[in-house]
């Protein structure tokens, strides 16, 4: 019998009353989260079918979530090597993971596995990139897009910053004042401008007298 196991890090301070059995038999305690996944081999089928067949492992009255497994063949050994390497990942908060059925060791990681952790939020980018050069396998698009998503965030931060100071700035601006000399300036470009000579711009600085 495989067995794995995964303790991680709670997110928040749950009260005993509220402890639950979340996906992959998740259980939320008061300081910390445990998860303990193990794969049975029944020598008989169950006498339940249904959600009766999830009775004998609710917690409080809560069932874990199951669904049925309907792969076959390389699919089927590729989902139960799936669903050990999520327990086992060094996703964000876990604090130790321990199994007999190991990674790299007993089954190959795919990079798919990997992108979809990212994508749901349970692996940091270092972690990320550094499961990613021991895959191999596509590590050079990987480090690309996770180094183009930090570049557009820096740029993000940026912009942000620049418009917070804008923001700070408009309170202080003086409102614009009307000069007839100026105006006078431009009325003579009005008219037939394309046949006079181009100005060129000219800056002055000036200071008080």
């Amino acid at each position: 019998m495989a067995q794995v196991c995964s303790v991680r890090a709670s997110l928040g301070a749950y009260p005993e009353s509220d402890r639950h059995f979340g996906n992959h038999g998740t259980v939320i305690g008061y300081r910390y989260t445990r998860t303990f996944s193990f794969v049975y081999a029944f020598q008989s089928a169950f006498p339940c079918k249904g959600t009766e067949a999830l009775q004998p492992f609710a917690f409080e009255g809560t069932c874990p979530h199951v669904k049925p497994n309907k792969a076959s063949g390389k699919y089927f050994a590729g989902a139960i090597r799936n669903g050990h390497w999520y327990v086992v990942a060094p996703k964000i908060g876990s604090l130790k993971q321990w199994s007999n059925f190991e990674p790299w060791k007993a089954y190959a990681v795919e990079g798919w596995w990997l992108d979809n952790m990212l994508k749901a939020g349970k692996l940091t980018r270092d972690t990320y990139l550094e499961l990613a050069a021991k895959v191999n396998i596509g590590f050079q698009k990987r480090l690309m897009d996770v180094r183009a998503s930090e570049r557009y965030e820096k740029e993000l931060t940026v912009h942000a910053a620049i418009a917070a100071e804008e923001a700070k700035l408009q309170a202080q601006l003086l409102p614009m004042n009307d000069f007839a000399e100026v105006d006078l300036s431009v009325s003579y470009f009005d008219g037939e401008a394309r046949f006079r000579r181009p100005l060129r711009p000219v800056e002055t600085l000036l200071r008080p007298c």
